[in-house]
């Protein structure tokens, strides 16, 4: 028989190869890296002061004071997977309004008191609609009313529109966002 002797080196206590904690810094920054679509609701010189990070199917409206048939009428759009804003419910008390859009295509669902256009599809890359004082055009979502007055002064032009963002940064706006809606929907 022969005896064989293993010689092995000394443990120094340091290891070889990444450390965990490393890898996870590396992973908590490439996924704040990593783009998001955020909606914007700003004016051309002003900025946006409303950013809320949205998901296809995102819901919201635009709701204004009809000036022609003095009725209030709610626009509502959704957010679709290639982050455009599509147009797809109009809904009055009047049923002028179905005239007036004139969409082709639209169904309509006529009741007393109320006129709802659907069935149809109109996409925007970016939408920018005047933020009269007559009309009262506000921004409505679940947790937000932000008049368009309040973006784009009297006049002015509001634009919405959604733009791919980092993650870490879509984080910080969605809190300010929250928090720019709430003192802005006093006004």
């Amino acid at each position: 028989m022969s005896s064989r002797t293993v010689s092995r080196r000394p443990r120094t206590g340091r290891r070889v190869g990444v450390r965990p904690g490393a890898l996870l810094l590396l992973f908590v920054l490439l996924a704040a890296l990593l783009p998001v679509p955020v909606l914007e609701v700003g004016s051309p010189g002003r900025g946006a002061p409303l950013r809320r990070p949205v998901y296809p199917g995102y819901r919201f409206a635009l709701r204004y004071e009809h000036s022609l048939f003095d009725v209030p009428v709610t626009e509502a759009f959704e957010v679709d997977l290639w982050g455009r804003l599509v147009l797809y419910e109009v809904v009055a008390p009047d049923e002028r309004i179905a005239g007036y859009y004139d969409i082709p295509g639209a169904r309509a669902e006529v009741v007393p008191g109320r006129t709802r256009l659907y069935g149809f599809r109109f996409p925007y890359r970016r939408l920018t609609v005047a933020a009269t004082p007559v009309g009262r055009r506000t921004y409505e979502d679940r947790t937000c009313r932000l008049p368009l007055s309040a973006v784009a002064g009297a006049w002015g032009p509001a634009t919405l529109r959604v733009r791919l963002v980092p993650f870490g940064l879509s984080l910080y706006w969605l809190g300010r966002g929250t928090a720019d809606c709430a003192t802005r929907s006093a006004e």
